[in-house]
């Protein structure tokens, strides 16, 4: 369905094949999957200068395929995703001749830590962390149009800071790691333990037209944050097409996602012997992203989530949903369903030749006359940000620096159950904290050659409730009717005001850049209690009842980094 709205396009207008960038980023297969903020920020003035029209809210970046090697050189500045060189040789590789266009090659992952928290107010309180993760990456190409890669990783973590553990307990039904997915204590009840899987293939079968199907994640926005769509979450299988009509790029996902909060789906025999599988869910999304000029960037959003069964169990993928054509939802009205529609803006502005002004706004089964009058009712459900990003200021080379803040008011991203909220595996789809809260962060970088420091810093106020029975919006996960007084008032911040301040240190030596395998350190302050003299003996679950809890983390540690992690939430 979606090939037949893009067949129109044979004539368009693919990206300047002389933009350096396009031709250098793209020679890495790596980065069919690859998102990492970092790698991002050291390519900020290639990415956004002015002579780019590139669109860059979209991540992973889809580019032209190219292997021109006098595009390759890198300057001293966070140029990582280098081509292999005689002392960057990956742990093995194959061409089938010098000139030939089949490739393939094997990276191990790696991610080694130790260090200790102190928590738990002053004196000295500490317990010691630890991570051993191992895995493999398999990554090629078969021709110049036709890349894949697969990873498989081993998580074991005998030791991790207690906002960690109280993240994964707290996140429903199911033990869930923040952005892996399903997790699980050992025998000895003494360490965590989980593996992961992502496994993507890219077809380029036309200059405007890049297909892409696996196991992975998506990002869309030109933030840190994202409120539209993020990869804050586990990952997940989908289908990506994007295509391309001169300054217009158009993105449709249709994806598989796991509802933990539903019943559990028997099989056609059942026992003790035999495990029901978990209940599914669909989403389709569509994006398209327009230059207006070479400063504008203009983007429209739209996503519709239904469950995979209906009560009786008997209904399966509804295709009336996954049409590709942005802003079609009265489609569904038709089908004897149900399913939750959003609807978003992104946009960004490039302000002067160092800098970028960016934003966004969705809205979630928006009522017109609620919004327009900024009523405080529970169906106004809409979220935004704001955010400015840089890059060398007054000359200084190297640095990165970035401002943002995000807002979500109370029930936003909910819906009458886990089948149909804008969630996979109990965690959020766009920003990890939920809703009913709002944030700020800044962060500053500075790259030199392989070497990277790092400060961020986050500071959100987030309201909750303090009962069980009664629902304040800031849980997505929890039923929009549960508890709810129609008639009163839902502000943002409603309920127990829980701040969060949270700010982190890094340094790093990169050992091998294809994989960003560093040496890493870090220290990180973390602070999320709640006033006693403002809520008493309330049921807590971040830390100490009534207190809240608070922490210093020291981290040494050997990783590779070939997506985001994500502790600040």
């Amino acid at each position: 369905m979606a090939l037949l709205l893009l067949g129109g396009a044979v004539g368009v207008v693919a990206q300047d094949a002389s933009d350096s960038l396009t031709r250098w980023y793209r020679w890495d297969d790596l980065q069919i999957q690859s998102m990492v903020y970092e790698r991002e920020a050291a390519l900020w003035p290639q990415v956004l200068g002015l002579g780019n029209s590139m669109h860059a809210s979209v991540k992973p970046f889809f580019l032209r395929t190219s292997r021109d090697s006098t595009l390759l050189q890198t300057g001293p500045y966070g140029h990582w995703n280098l081509p292999y060189g005689r002392q960057q040789r990956p742990l093995w590789a194959w061409n089938g001749s010098p000139n030939a266009e089949k490739r393939l090659r094997v990276e191990p992952l790696i991610e080694l830590g130790a260090g200790a928290e102190n928590f738990g107010g002053p004196g000295l309180n500490l317990e010691g962390t630890m991570e051993n993760v191992r895995g493999v990456q398999i990554a090629g190409q078969w021709t110049q149009a036709f890349h894949f890669q697969s990873s498989l990783a081993l998580h074991n973590y005998p030791g991790l800071p207690d906002f960690i553990e109280d993240q994964i307990r707290d996140a429903g039904p199911v033990e869930v790691m923040p952005g892996l997915g399903f997790t699980r204590k050992l025998a000895n009840n003494a360490q965590w333990d989980l593996y992961t899987a992502q496994a993507l293939i890219r077809w380029e079968p036309k200059p405007w037209l890049n297909i892409q199907a696996g196991q992975g994640k998506n990002f869309i926005g030109h933030g840190y944050r994202s409120m539209l769509l993020s990869d804050c979450s586990p990952s997940y299988p989908h289908l990506r097409l994007q295509a391309q009509w001169g300054p217009w790029q158009y993105q449709y996902y249709v994806s598989q996602m796991l509802d933990y909060g539903s019943p559990r789906v028997s099989g056609p025999v059942s026992g003790p012997q035999y495990n029901p599988g978990f209940a599914q869910k669909y989403a389709a999304m569509g994006y398209l992203d327009w230059n207006l000029n070479r400063r504008l960037q203009l983007g429209l959003f739209q996503a519709v989530l239904w469950p995979g069964r209906d009560s009786l169990g008997s209904r399966g993928m509804n295709w009336s949903f996954a049409q590709p054509l942005l802003f079609w939802i009265p489609s569904q009205n038709h089908s004897g369903s149900y399913g939750n529609a959003l609807i978003g803006l992104n946009l960004g502005y490039k302000v002067g030749s160092q800098a970028q002004l960016y934003g966004q706004l969705i809205l979630d089964e928006l009522y017109m006359g609620d919004f327009f009058r900024l009523s405080r009712a529970w169906t106004n459900k809409y979220a935004y940000q704001l955010g400015i990003r840089g890059w060398d200021p007054w000359g200084w080379k190297g640095v990165r620096w970035l401002i943002e803040t995000n807002h979500a008011r109370p029930f936003m991203y909910s819906h009458w159950s886990t089948a149909t909220n804008y969630g996979h595996q109990q965690s959020a789809l766009a920003h990890p904290l939920g809703a009913n809260f709002r944030e700020i962060l800044a962060h500053f970088q500075i790259f030199r050659g392989r070497w990277h420091a790092g400060w961020q810093t986050t500071y959100a106020l987030q309201g909750r409730s303090d009962s069980l029975h009664v629902n304040l919006g800031n849980n997505i996960n929890l039923n929009y009717w549960l508890g709810v007084d129609r008639n009163a008032d839902y502000p943002l911040g409603t309920g127990v005001l829980v701040p969060l301040f949270q700010s982190e240190i890094t340094a790093s030596y990169v050992l091998y850049p294809p994989t960003l395998l560093r040496l890493e350190c870090s220290a990180l302050y973390r602070d999320r209690r709640v006033d006693r003299n403002m809520t008493g003996n309330v049921p807590d679950p971040w830390g100490l009842p009534g207190y809240g809890y608070q922490s210093l983390w020291f981290r040494l540690g050997l990783r590779t980094l070939i997506e985001n992690r994500y502790r600040d939430y």
